[in-house]
C-alpha cells in the first residue's frame, strides 16, 4: 500500500459538488413577506437541497396551491375598501405565515435534523434568492389573485 492509497476518500460519492440547503427558520420571511407562491418555490428548492423524496415535494407543492387558494379566497370575501393593495398584502402575509408554520416546516423539518445530526451544519445564504422570490413573485401573485378575483 502507498502513500497515495491513504489519502484517497473512503466513501465514494458521484463526484457532483450539491447545493447547501437553506436554513427553514429562513423562510419563514420569504413565505411571510411573499406569501405563498414565494415560500412554496424556495420550499420546493429547499426540498431539492435536503434530498426529500418525490413525496414529500408533492406535499409542498400540494400544500402551497392549498394555501394559494385559500389567499385568493380570502381576498374575494374581504372587503377592499379604501386601500386594496393593503388588503391584499395583509392576506398575503397571513396565507404565508400559516402556510410555513403548518406545512413547510414540518414537511423538511425532519431531513434537515438528519443532516445537522450528521454533522453538517453550513448553509446557505437565502438573501438572494429569498428576496428575489419574495419581490418579483410576490408582486405578480398579489396581482394576479387581486385581478382574478375582481372579475
Amino acid at each position: 500500500m502507498s502513500n497515495d492509497d491513504l489519502l484517497q476518500p473512503t466513501i465514494a460519492t458521484d463526484g457532483r459538488v450539491r447545493p447547501k440547503p437553506w436554513r427553514i427558520q429562513s423562510q419563514f420571511y420569504v413565505c411571510f413577506f411573499g406569501g405563498p407562491i414565494p415560500g412554496t418555490l424556495i420550499a420546493f428548492l429547499n426540498a431539492k437541497r435536503l434530498h426529500l423524496g418525490a413525496g414529500a415535494r408533492r406535499n409542498i407543492v400540494l400544500a402551497g396551491l392549498a394555501a394559494t387558494v385559500a389567499f385568493a379566497l380570502l381576498v374575494y370575501f374581504a372587503p377592499l375598501g379604501e386601500r386594496p393593495g393593503r388588503t391584499v398584502r395583509t392576506w398575503a402575509h397571513l396565507t404565508g405565515a400559516l402556510l410555513w408554520w403548518l406545512a413547510l416546516s414540518r414537511i423538511q423539518r425532519p431531513a434537515d435534523l438528519m443532516r445537522n445530526a450528521a454533522g453538517d451544519a453550513e448553509y446557505a445564504s437565502l438573501w438572494g434568492p429569498g428576496l428575489a422570490s419574495s419581490l418579483l413573485l410576490g408582486a405578480i401573485q398579489n396581482l394576479g389573485v387581486w385581478a382574478l378575483t375582481r372579475l
